[in-house]
């Protein structure tokens, strides 16, 4: 039987009149898809040199010249570079770290923002990465071929894709650089693009027993319009989930009870967007105590 109600955990994501006194923090991790789809440039290579003069801020990173060992993706219009002076946005001890170590890097290069470029360091003792399927890669070797395998399949032209976040389990993150976030109470969500896999994965968590998945996967299909996925989101109006809201009531013990019918308020706002006239279902209820 599915569940009526969500603990207060996920509450956060499920309906803007609910009320928390404290949410929890949420850190947001790309996998190696996201990484590679949303840049415009993706190489291998090693620090050689960077700018010594202290900055104002050293936290602002600084401009470093890096030796390009394999070029991953390339703007048509450009030969494969041997060098590049780019700006790392990391501490000057991190790049003298990198350098002294001649540390093999994957950089994520963005046009739009330069200074902003994704690292990752390559080190096996130290990397993690996890894919859009939540497998965990530790090898540099995995961590590479798992990026090339992702550009491959990215249609020729698309140079971004929009993404969507899902939840990293305490059981995934455990023993992670991502572990303290969940000892905290914090959330870690991982964006992964949005493609046939996602809506699969949306598909199915839509048919889960439990609240906070339905949720998830409702979510997910508002990019999948389809007749097959109208029929699945018009059997959701009556999903018995809901999150719930305490309110007092003119300063006595009584009080009453707010209920959000989040995954069909997910469901109706998505076939609405799609054109789908229909009845509105129930979204919200009071009940008092």
């Amino acid at each position: 039987m599915r569940t009526c109600w969500v603990t207060p955990l996920f509450v956060f994501v499920l309906a803007a009149t609910t009320t928390l006194n404290a949410q929890p923090y949420i850190h947001g991790v790309d996998s190696i898809e996201c990484t590679v789809a949303n840049a415009d440039l993706i190489f291998i290579g090693r620090i050689v040199d960077f700018d010594g003069k202290e900055p104002v801020d050293d936290r602002l990173g600084r401009k470093a010249t890096i030796a390009i060992e394999d070029t991953l993706k390339l703007d048509v219009r450009n030969e494969p570079y041997p060098r590049l002076e780019l700006h790392l946005p990391f501490k000057g001890a991190v790049l003298a770290d990198w350098k002294k170590r001649s540390c093999r890097l994957l950089i994520a290069h963005d046009n739009l923002v330069p200074k902003a470029n994704r690292v990752l360091d390559l080190t096996p003792e130290t990397l993690e990465v996890l894919t859009a399927n939540f497998k965990l890669l530790r090898d540099p070797d995995q961590v590479i071929e798992a990026a090339k395998r992702a550009l491959r399949r990215t249609p020729a032209g698309v140079k971004r894709v929009h993404t969507f976040s899902l939840t990293v389990s305490p059981e995934l993150a455990m023993g992670t650089k991502w572990a303290h976030h969940h000892k905290h109470g914090n959330l870690v969500l991982l964006r992964v693009p949005v493609n046939k896999n996602l809506e699969k994965k949306a598909l199915k968590f839509i048919d889960s027993d439990d609240y906070s998945q339905r949720y998830v996967g409702v979510k997910a299909l508002w990019y999948f319009n389809s007749e097959k996925n109208i029929a699945h989101l018009k059997m959701l109006l009556d999903d018995p989930g809901y999150t719930r809201t305490f309110l007092p009531v003119g300063g006595d013990d009584k009080g009453k009870e707010t209920r959000d019918y989040g995954v069909r308020f997910e469901a109706y706002r998505t076939l609405r967007s799609w054109g789908v006239v229909l009845e509105k279902p129930l979204l919200r209820e009071e009940i008092l105590k």
